[in-house]
């Protein structure tokens, strides 16, 4: 291995670290020992509209909802939130929050939860949208 290649390991675990870090952050902020199915499982349950969580991972593999529990938490680098709105066609989704980009863990955690929030505010704006009919009615 050459100076160069040495480098640019020692940069990709050190953005592996920062990414995993802010991940640990978000889980923390949600309840001792949560994992990313619980994670999940707690936003969906916990907020008015339901969000969903996907993660996609360092080689761009993605896992949506049930599918959390067979991703290794050191390989994700993204987190997508989104949500279906019942009873209409639309369907929210926020940008991909990419980890290595927040500047710290405390940010991750920030943007994560105003991303959670967003999501639901849109959704269920949109359900009652839909819906205004038939409470008219």
């Amino acid at each position: 291995m050459n100076e160069v290649e040495y480098e640019r390991m020692q940069e990709q675990i050190a953005e592996g670290e920062h990414a995993n870090a802010c991940l640990n952050a978000i889980l923390s902020d949600n309840g001792s020992d949560m994992t990313l199915p619980a994670l999940y499982r707690s936003i969906y349950k916990y907020t008015e509209c339901g969000p969903w969580l996907s993660v996609r991972t360092w080689d761009n593999r993605t896992f949506h909802c049930d599918q959390l529990h067979e991703v290794d938490q050191t390989e994700v680098r993204y987190l997508l939130v989104g949500s279906i709105v019942e009873d209409s066609d639309a369907e929210v989704c926020a940008d991909w929050i990419d980890l290595l980009e927040c500047e710290t863990p405390d940010a991750a955690v920030e943007l994560f939860n105003r991303t959670v929030e967003w999501v639901n505010d849109e959704a269920c704006a949109l359900w009652e949208e839909a819906n205004a009919e038939f409470e008219e009615g």
